[in-house]
């Protein structure tokens, strides 16, 4: 096992349960993580920003996509009793959607999606993550409702039905691809290759949550259109 796998597990075995607990508790503690989760985003965007040749443009822009990705994870966990089911299947469905394009991706091969900005997508990858993520997500609505005792809380997802289920959990891996090219986009023209040193064998917290913030907004968006 090479040493940067290493330092990946390590810091995910520190920081996953940790964030986990705290978006259990809701409450005071989960704000000030996301607070002090924006705000490093927000340090690290600038930090990028400067070493592009539009660094008003830039940070400006930043600064309005984190805020409302922000907001809509905040709201999603503390407007809805079942908050904390949410903001933890909308985590596990996109991880699920990068293992899925990964695998999908080294098996099958073909055309890339966005060779200049990033050349191991594949379109093979997206599709194998849809139906990753589609899959992950129906499981996650299916079995849901028999977790409530084991968390106390409410455990649901609130979609009409199975089929509403799949097609989000699909489009949410779409969505945090988009997401993560945005920020490969973003560090190909400050030329640089994270943004920055935060977590061991990771790099920044930029480029662990590019996927999850603009996954978390759509996720919000699509609870505001069926009316939960």
């Amino acid at each position: 096992m090479s040493s940067s796998l290493k330092m990946r597990l390590i810091s995910a075995v520190i920081a996953g349960p940790i964030s986990l607990a705290i978006f259990f508790y809701g409450g005071l503690p989960f704000l000030i993580l996301m607070s002090a989760a924006f705000c490093l985003a927000t340090h690290e965007w600038l930090d990028l920003s400067r070493k592009t040749k539009r660094f008003w443009l830039y940070a400006i822009v930043g600064l309005i996509y984190f805020a409302l990705c922000f907001l809509s994870f905040i709201a999603i966990r503390m407007d809805f009793t079942q908050g904390f089911f949410m903001v933890v299947s909308v985590a596990m469905v996109i991880w699920a959607g990068d293992v899925g394009a990964y695998f999908s991706g080294k098996a099958i091969g073909g055309p890339k999606m966005a060779r200049a900005i990033s050349p191991n997508k594949t379109w093979a990858g997206l599709i194998g993550g849809m139906v990753f993520s589609g899959l992950y997500m129906l499981a996650l609505y299916t079995i849901g409702p028999h977790l409530k005792e084991l968390f106390n809380k409410p455990t649901y997802l609130p979609f009409p039905n199975a089929f509403y289920a799949f097609g989000i959990g699909a489009s949410l891996t779409v969505v945090g691809q988009v997401g993560d090219l945005l920020i490969s986009a973003a560090k190909r023209k400050a030329g640089i290759k994270d943004t920055g040193v935060l977590i061991p064998g990771h790099g920044g917290l930029l480029d662990r949550i590019d996927s999850m913030l603009l996954g978390s907004l759509f996720f919000f968006i699509v609870l505001l259109v069926l009316g939960v």
